[in-house]
């Protein structure tokens, strides 16, 4: 099996403060089917799940979170993530409290962005059909 070589941080001999050094260590590969496993495992985990929100609705808060980060500087993940805008349509917040219930979202991030997608949320809700 191939080795590896890893570094580890200790105390060199003869150093009376305790100065550190790097020594080396050899260390065998894993099993190939091991690391697979590994790997098929993170790509489950990383799938995403079918959005419980209209497509329309996601797509106008991410329109927002494009305009608010430019007008920031920051980059559009700054302002919120996607997870955060899928449930945030999902749910359609029409107050403060209902905002600050969607994960992401805390009173920093309410302070700086909650006002505006507080306020879209609602135009959107609005404009939606009333399903009974």
């Amino acid at each position: 099996l191939p080795e590896y070589i890893l570094l580890h941080l200790g105390r060199r001999r003869g150093r009376e403060r305790g100065d550190r050094h790097l020594r080396k260590s050899r260390f065998e590969k894993m099993e190939p089917s091991v690391v697979l496993d590994k790997k098929s495992r993170r790509r489950e985990t990383k799938e995403e799940e079918p959005m419980a929100c209209d497509r329309a609705v996601f797509d106008e808060l991410r329109r927002l979170r494009k305009e608010i980060a430019d007008e920031n500087g920051v980059p559009a993940y700054i302002v919120f993530g996607d997870k955060t805008l899928k449930e945030m349509a999902a749910k359609l917040p029409k107050t403060k409290e209902q905002m600050l219930g969607i994960s992401g979202v805390g009173e920093v991030k309410y302070a700086r962005f909650g006002e505006a997608f507080l306020r879209r949320c609602q135009e959107l809700s609005d404009e939606l059909p009333v399903s009974e």
